[in-house]
């Protein structure tokens, strides 16, 4: 017969086994911290094959049928490079895998990492003046993201922007400035645009380290099937994302980077945050990095750059 408990022993061993159970996940949390500071020092650091990064703005309309003229998007990415002050001590929040040359080995392109950045604002725009700015998606800083919006704002008080062509219509025109790294690999994107305009804004020195692991993809690419169906076979989105060190992607940092029709896109969208992914990896640490994605309209044949 099972020995008899009262209830204040049954409490006294409840709370004792509470407690335990929160003292290791309070060490384990500790220690997830700390590796994550002893990762960080140790990433940050400079290396031998640091390289030179070259950030841009990329200017156009979310509205196909209302584009940005390119002399405006042109004045609008020379005004925030002219106005943009990098605050103090700018962190990195990602990495961006990258065709790079080692120092030791110039001849030799292999699979780095360097610490990077991107951010997409949605600036409304009405009878020549900005209206209203909003960060939209990507991955960056608060201290950066209030850089860009202090120049964008100085930029729109300068009344250096001229009034939006008569032909594009009264209504405001909702744009995007979209800021990030121009990767030195010489890859051409599935689908580009060349109507929209690019402005380098500034350039930083990046520590590059050789990749451990890069980013894997799950068996979740090969289910993936275009809803509603698309209509043709030649139909794709291209997006990009952050993948985080538990391999699970960053709803916020998800972005249309170019496609041939609207068709599927939102079915992408609902899709991504609930797949999982191998984190990339560099000095034994899973990083948070970017990945971008191209999804044809072909069942199975997704695919990354």
């Amino acid at each position: 017969m099972p020995p008899k408990f009262d209830a204040p022993v049954r409490a006294r061993a409840a709370t004792g086994l509470l407690i335990a159970i929160l003292a290791n996940a309070l060490v384990t949390s500790v220690g997830h911290a700390q590796d994550a500071r002893v990762c960080a020092v140790r990433l940050e650091s400079p290396t031998p094959d640091s390289v030179r990064s070259t950030f841009a703005a990329t200017v156009q309309s979310f509205n196909p049928r209302r584009p940005v003229p390119t002399i405006w998007a042109g004045m609008l990415g020379e005004g925030v490079h002219q106005r943009l002050t990098l605050p103090p001590g700018l962190i990195f929040p990602v990495f961006e895998p990258d065709s790079i040359a080692p120092a030791a080995s110039p001849a030799v392109k292999t699979l780095m990492a360097v610490p990077s950045m991107y951010v997409v604002f949605g600036v409304t725009v009405e009878a020549g003046k900005f209206t209203r700015i909003r960060r939209i998606a990507g991955a960056s800083s608060d201290a950066f993201d209030l850089a860009v919006t202090r120049a964008l704002v100085v930029l729109d008080s300068s009344s250096e922007l001229p009034p939006l062509p008569q032909e594009l219509g009264p209504d405001p025109l909702e744009i995007s400035l979209a800021i990030s790294r121009m990767p030195q690999r010489q890859v051409h994107p599935v689908m580009s645009n060349p109507d929209v305009p690019v402005m380098p804004l500034f350039i930083v020195r990046s520590p590059a380290r050789a990749v451990d692991k890069p980013i894997t993809r799950g068996a979740d690419f090969s289910r993936f099937v275009p809803q509603p169906p698309t209509k043709r076979e030649d139909e794709a989105v291209m997006v990009r994302i952050v993948v985080t060190p538990d391999g699970f992607v960053d709803p916020g940092s998800m972005q249309v980077l170019a496609f041939s029709s609207t068709g599927y896109i939102k079915s992408v969208f609902d899709m991504i945050p609930n797949w999982q992914f191998k984190p990339l990896v560099l000095a034994g640490c899973a990083v948070p990095a970017i990945e971008e994605l191209t999804f044809p309209a072909a069942p199975g044949a997704s695919s990354r750059r």
